[in-house]
């Protein structure tokens, strides 16, 4: 047998049960009780003898929830979907493209961009710098050009750089 508190862990520890709004209709008053009740996962709860009035009032109240987890959750499965076609169109452009974040430390890049670093996927060179890829020795012109852009707030597109490439060689 399991109690009520048992129950809401076990909702909460499923594969879905961040996504269930557990309201709890408990004989429990206490206020310890009642947080006993919220910490193992009840969303709410409503004291017995149940007035009709607020259980529909509660039931409202879960119902707002549930829609506002659903908007949440399609809004991030859009975004993914936007996320990976943008990366799609980056990787078809016969480009190099990458983004950094004002540290210099690149932030996402695409495949043309990856190859020439090095890296199996774009994804790898989250985080990285100049320092830490294969053109490592002209790290510091790249860094320069970078916080000029930054700060001129103009893009350079259409350029071309020398970096040196895997084996060595100059690019």
């Amino acid at each position: 047998d399991m109690d009520g508190l048992e129950v809401c862990r076990k909702i909460r520890s499923s594969p879905k049960g961040e996504d269930s709004i557990i309201l709890v209709i408990t004989l429990r008053t206490n206020p310890g009780d009642l947080k006993q009740v919220l910490a193992a996962g009840a969303d709410d709860y409503i004291a017995k003898p149940v007035d009709r009035p607020l259980l529909n009032i509660r039931l409202a109240i879960a119902e707002q929830r549930a829609r506002s987890l659903i908007h949440r959750r399609e809004a991030e499965e859009a975004r993914i979907q936007v996320q990976a076609m943008f990366q799609l169109v980056l990787d078809t452009i016969p480009s190099r493209v990458f983004w950094k974040n004002k540290e210099s430390c690149y932030l996402g890049c695409n495949r043309l961009f990856a190859m020439d670093a090095g890296l199996q996927d774009p994804s790898q060179i989250v985080g990285k710098t100049d320092h830490d890829l294969c053109w490592a020795e002209q790290a510091q012109p790249y860094i320069s050009d970078d916080r000029a852009v930054m700060q001129s707030m103009q893009a350079k597109v259409k350029y071309k750089v020398q970096k040196t490439s895997l084996d060595g060689a100059l690019m």
